[in-house]
């Protein structure tokens, strides 16, 4: 019988769990940390130092100020696949629990505008079985995540 993991908040897979992570050549605390500043077009790297350092990410006031993506709905997906494949792919713990893993089923409340963390797991977990080179595997299976022609991750949930 295939087993579940429930993602809450305070737990390994959490979006706040302590799992700092490298993307954009920057390191961030958390993947949430991440999500929350590709949301906003950020003109100035003090305003995104201060949503990375977590000093002032959840400040109504502050993010008030800033604007969001013209094209966030669009890229979402994609912002939450990068930072969790990093989260997984940086921590060898959180690999192996990936890799040891039933289904992955997150609560509403760890589930970030929309995106559930669930089914991101879910495709990290299928992305990182995958070969990097060459690519191959039957498309029918796998047609959320893919790279392009540059080693991109590439992502589309159903």
């Amino acid at each position: 019988m295939e087993t579940h993991i429930h993602i809450k908040y305070g737990t390994d897979f959490s979006n706040d769990a302590p799992y700092p992570i490298i993307l954009e050549g920057k390191l961030w605390s958390t993947s949430k940390i991440y999500f929350i500043a590709m949301k906003y077009i950020v003109d100035n790297s003090n305003a995104i130092d201060s949503i990375r350092t977590g000093s002032s990410y959840l400040s109504d006031s502050f993010l008030k100020q800033l604007k969001i993506r013209k094209d966030w709905n669009e890229v979402k997906n994609e912002v939450m696949f990068n930072a969790i494949h990093a989260k997984i792919t940086q921590h060898k713990k959180l690999l192996d629990m990936l890799n040891n893993s039933g289904i992955i089923v997150s609560h509403s409340l760890e589930n970030i505008d929309g995106v559930d963390l669930g089914n991101i797991y879910e495709s990290v977990k299928k992305y990182i079985r995958i070969p990097k080179y060459p690519i191959r595997r039957p498309r029918e299976i796998f047609k959320n995540v893919d790279r392009d022609k540059k080693g991109k991750i590439i992502v589309s949930l159903l």
